[in-house]
């Protein structure tokens, strides 16, 4: 295995770290509020709130709406900012948010390619070449569909 291929493997590895967080923290939100409930608090602008555990008392940690997502800081520590799909979701990514991902959570190993955001964006660019990752919409990334197994 040469060291571009091992590069790569981290690189994906953390870009799969980076999007179940997202996941994480936007399936908090959708708990401590309904999902009806969130968007209402986005348009009106609530934009700051505290989020719950599943159990209803603790804190998991707080939010701030933005532009066309939202920043997570997490009850143990883990920053994240998402941006949301056409669906609501946060299955997309882009430089940036990669960059501060890694550079806001000292704690996390992160592939030594993504220490600023024009390594990060040389980065998506040799993975994107390699069909690692794919455009999504004119600004932002996602991973390919793997096709399901029968």
């Amino acid at each position: 295995m040469t060291r571009v291929e091992v590069n790569e493997h981290a690189e994906i590895e953390f870009i799969r770290q980076y999007l179940q967080a997202a996941r994480n923290a936007v399936e908090l939100l959708f708990f401590s509020y309904s999902a009806a409930k969130v968007w209402d608090i986005r348009r009106t602008n609530g934009r700051r709130g505290v989020m719950r555990e599943k159990d209803g008392r603790r804190i998991a940690g707080v939010y701030c709406f933005h532009g066309a997502g939202c920043c997570f800081r997490l009850r143990h520590g883990l920053k994240i900012d998402v941006d949301f799909d056409n669906e609501g979701g946060s299955r997309i990514f882009d430089e940036w948010r990669i960059h501060l991902f890694a550079s806001e959570n000292s704690q996390l190993k992160h592939p030594t390619t993504f220490g600023s955001y024009n390594e990060v964006r040389k980065s998506f660019e040799r993975l994107s070449a390699r069909n690692l990752i794919q455009r999504y919409g004119s600004s932002y990334w996602e991973l390919p569909v793997s096709p399901s197994a029968s």
